[in-house]
């Protein structure tokens, strides 16, 4: 039997129409009716399709009817084995995409879990201060870039009451030794008026003594600017750059840096060398003092900007408690 008539007669086993037989195929029901009346032969990839819809071997369709030489029959047991191994290729491919993609999520998850638990460590001594505890804050800010630069110390002193007397008093400098006060600020964090707005402040010029009332004062507060910059740098902390003094690591086992010469002292670093981002190069450096002392730094670069430079520094003391003399506005007259 000839190969067209087995065409025929395999498609009629299988009750088929050629348009039906040419949409399994890919092919058009004309390219059926040739192959079945012999005025065309498949092609090779079209003759293994063919054996395997019908369920018999290329030997078998083609025997009698189209002389298949040695070369010709290796060249199809090799198709049908590459076939073969590219699908089981193809499924380790996609499991391997999967494991990683679990294992991404798994890591993002355990640096959640670590950042959270470091941040728990201050969170639960440091933002009390100015909410049910006393306490001294300072805050440096230091701006930068090719014209100038620009340094601010504000130390914020607060007094809190067993009655709940709110208070806090800023002493703001603008020298680099810090040692010439140029305003204080006395606040009653009581009279809050809308979210870091306060009524009724009071702020005296050091240089002339004059005395300012404002009736809505914007005030935010260090342990505010603290949180929300380590939440800013949430995708640097996630990177897998840590940095020493002495050597660059990769956090494979999702410890963050850390260095202690001290029992009581523990530092926590990262440096961001800021992949994707040009040469910008962003820092947060976290220390514990003890139970009572935190000193917090956050460095943004960006070398786009005429390298501008924005560094934020504060540190937190608890052990410090002012009497209300300290945080009450002094009466100059």
């Amino acid at each position: 039997m000839e190969l067209n008539e087995k065409l025929y007669q395999y498609r009629k086993n299988k009750n088929w129409s050629q348009e039906e037989l040419a949409e399994k195929m890919e092919v058009s029901r004309q390219t059926i009716s040739k192959w079945e009346s012999g005025r065309a032969i498949p092609e090779l990839n079209k003759l293994i399709k063919l054996s395997e819809i019908y369920n018999v071997t290329v030997d078998e369709l083609v025997k009698d009817s189209v002389e298949i030489d040695e070369e010709q029959h290796r060249k199809v047991n090799k198709f049908k084995k590459i076939k073969k191994i590219g699908k089981k290729l193809l499924i380790i491919l996609l499991v391997l995409i999967i494991l990683i993609a679990i294992l991404f999520v798994l890591n993002i998850e355990r640096r959640k879990r670590i950042i959270n638990e470091m941040a728990e460590e201050y969170k639960s001594v440091y933002q009390s201060v100015g909410e049910s505890r006393s306490g001294l804050v300072v805050e440096d800010t230091i701006k930068v870039d090719i014209n100038a630069s620009e340094e601010i110390r504000r130390e914020c002193l607060y007094y809190v009451s067993e009655d709940g007397k709110r208070l806090v008093k800023i002493t703001v400098y603008n020298d680099e030794l810090h040692q010439n006060a140029v305003e204080e600020i006395y606040i009653d964090l009581n009279k809050e008026i809308g979210m870091d707005h306060y009524a009724d402040v009071t702020k005296i010029n050091l240089k002339t003594f004059d005395k300012e009332v404002i009736e809505d004062y914007e005030f935010i507060s260090p342990i505010k600017k603290a949180t929300q910059s380590i939440n800013d740098y949430y995708s640097f902390i996630c990177e897998y750059v840590l940095y020493s003094e002495k050597e660059l690591a990769f956090d494979f086992n999702n410890k963050f840096f850390k260095t202690t010469n001290d029992e009581n002292m523990v530092m926590y670093s990262w440096v961001n060398e800021a992949m994707g981002r040009g040469d910008s190069k962003d820092s947060i450096w976290t220390i514990f003092t003890g139970k009572d002392h935190l000193f917090l730094h956050f460095d943004n670069y960006k070398d786009d900007i005429k390298n501008s430079r924005e560094q934020l520094y504060i540190q937190i003391t608890t052990n410090y408690s002012p009497i209300e003399d300290e945080v009450t506005i002094p009466n100059f007259d």
